[in-house]
């Protein structure tokens, strides 16, 4: 593992984190990469639905609403992977090109690898390698948090939309597929928002972190909010309603 802080190793055995990663903190990232996973899995099998019941204006609005964020946060990350890429050794193309394709389909994973080693580190009692493992993992967190945002506003977003125009239409079209799919985006988008306001409050040094009750009282915040407004407003002013309560966060 290669270091890049100007510290010392002495003042790194002796320094403190502000922050810690507890077990809470890693079972909450699996679970995130793993509910990225399957909402598109559900997108795509959406699309195919769609295409099989010759909905072609859902079709193409499911793929789009794939296409496009999907373009938009490989180009960001791999702009993000590049620069922070060290000036003395050549970008490995085949590696980078992995990463951006664990990353979109897991997004958290390379998160919780380093959570993992760091993990791993503290329980040796490598002070050296468990800074620079925190480090690793603050610094991906952030640049996913940023990511997750034009997955739910790109992607999950016009998706919700989409399904709740459907039901609205034709209230017998909610199937229990409908209706689970529902959950996963309303859980997506929530839990999107509150992952991206506890990564911005972690790489301010001076403030603590928030605490399990903290998040979950946050979370249902933002999981009644984002439910709220679309079906309180959702005869002629439901899509300007919506957007407003969700970009107003």
């Amino acid at each position: 593992m290669e270091y890049v802080d100007d510290q010392t190793k002495e003042n790194m055995q002796s320094a403190t984190l502000s922050h810690q990663i507890s077990t809470f903190n890693i079972v909450m990232t699996a679970i995130s990469a793993f509910m990225r996973f399957l909402t598109i899995i559900m997108n795509c099998c959406l699309a195919y639905e769609y295409w099989r019941s010759a909905s072609y204006t859902y079709c193409h609005w499911t793929i789009m609403s794939i296409l496009i964020p999907m373009i938009l946060t490989t180009i960001i990350y791999a702009n993000v992977l590049i620069v922070g890429h060290p000036s003395k050794k050549p970008v490995d193309n085949t590696r980078l090109f992995w990463r951006l394709v664990v990353s979109f389909l897991f997004r958290d994973a390379s998160t919780l690898n380093w959570a993992l080693k760091y993990t791993e580190a503290k329980r040796r009692g490598d002070k050296i390698a468990e800074i620079e493992c925190y480090r690793r993992h603050l610094m991906e967190e952030c640049n996913i948090g940023f990511l997750r945002l034009f997955d739910s506003f790109l992607e999950t977003a016009p998706q919700k939309v989409l399904q709740l125009a459907i039901v609205l239409q034709n209230t017998k079209s909610l199937t229990y597929v409908r209706t689970f799919t529902f959950l996963v985006y309303f859980l997506s988008l929530a839990w999107c928002l509150v992952a991206y306001n506890r990564s911005n409050r972690l790489v301010q040094l001076d403030k603590y972190d928030i605490g399990a009750k903290g998040l979950f009282v946050q979370f249902w915040f933002l999981l009644c909010l984002t439910v709220y407004f679309p079906w309180k407003h959702s005869q002629s002013v439901f899509f300007i309603w919506y957007f407003v309560a969700l970009y107003s966060l």
